[in-house]
């Protein structure tokens, strides 16, 4: 079907897997222009998991905005960042990369706090035991070879959904409100907001909560905190 822009719309791919995180990587993006992708995978051990979806969130929904315009009609971005190796190669985060492989307990925990803020006191504790449950070390470091590989800015032009992208005015990082700056700027119909807040979790913001609800639902008390 090489070509054949509509027939690739009308097809949905189903590829089953196990150990063949290589494999199913190069399968993924020969189908790309597919309507529909599912990725069954049979409990591999390969991190094939993490080569798949260990993404950057916000990218990887600018790539499917841009893939299906068909389908989205409205796309919410909450401090995206654009290019993995800017996130990797900062300065901040190569200094906690080591961490990763020779003391991961402290890795999460100082990861943690770098998000939320070295204040964030028994909150970032909390994060930090929410990562350390949900993240293998092995898969932490995998998903970290991956983010830095990715980079975002051929899709930004070929999205077509209204979008509003929220950041806030301090990050911990510093270069999250320029990578959101530039998504606005490249994205046909995007609205740029920066919060009032300082909140670096999106449902804690509640000037960001109330503009995605004007956004998407035209109330601001239309989202909630989950």
């Amino acid at each position: 079907m090489t070509g054949d822009a509509g027939a690739w719309s009308r097809l949905s791919v189903v590829t089953v897997t196990h150990d063949s995180a290589d494999v199913v990587e190069r399968c993924l993006r020969s189908v790309a222009a597919a309507h529909q992708v599912i990725v069954v995978d049979n409990a591999s051990g390969d991190g094939t998991h993490e080569r798949v979806r260990g993404s950057l969130p916000g990218a990887v929904l600018i790539e499917y905005a841009a893939r299906h315009a068909d389908i989205v009609d409205k796309l919410v971005l909450w401090s995206p960042i654009l290019r993995g190796s800017d996130f990797v190669n900062h300065p901040r985060m190569q200094a906690v990369w080591p961490l990763l492989e020779t003391d991961y307990d402290l890795f999460v925990e100082t990861w943690a706090h770098i998000q939320l803020g070295w204040s964030a006191g028994s909150r970032g504790h909390s994060w930090a035991a929410f990562i350390h449950e949900s993240v293998t070390q092995d898969v932490g470091t995998r998903m970290w070879q991956v983010v830095e590989e990715r980079n975002f800015e051929p899709y930004l032009a070929g999205v077509a959904a209204e979008t509003l992208i929220l950041t806030p005015r301090s990050s911990p990082l510093g270069f999250e409100s320029d990578h959101a700056k530039e998504i606005a700027a490249g994205i046909p119909n995007a609205r740029l907001v920066v919060t009032a807040d300082d909140s670096r979790i999106s449902w804690e913001s509640t000037t960001g909560t109330a503009a995605v609800g004007q956004f998407l639902f035209g109330s601001e008390e239309a989202v909630a905190a989950p």
